[in-house]
């Protein structure tokens, strides 16, 4: 089984030590899969929208 890195913070050239998890492909597959859930339950709590063909997160739902 071969592992590989995971952002945690979604930024691919944040190597920071504390913003890498060692990960297997199919636990890296599943990380994906519950942030792809969690976004699309922001847009049902209109958190998120799609507008001119972009997501964008909703100004009540962003940190002030």
């Amino acid at each position: 089984m071969e592992n590989g890195w995971h952002h945690i913070n979604g930024i691919k050239d944040d190597n920071r030590e504390e913003n890498l998890l060692v990960v297997s492909k199919s636990k890296h597959r599943i990380l994906h899969r519950q942030l792809e859930a969690i976004g699309y339950e922001l847009i049902k709590r209109g958190c998120v929208s799609f507008k001119n063909g972009k997501y964008v997160l909703e100004a009540e739902c962003q940190k002030n």
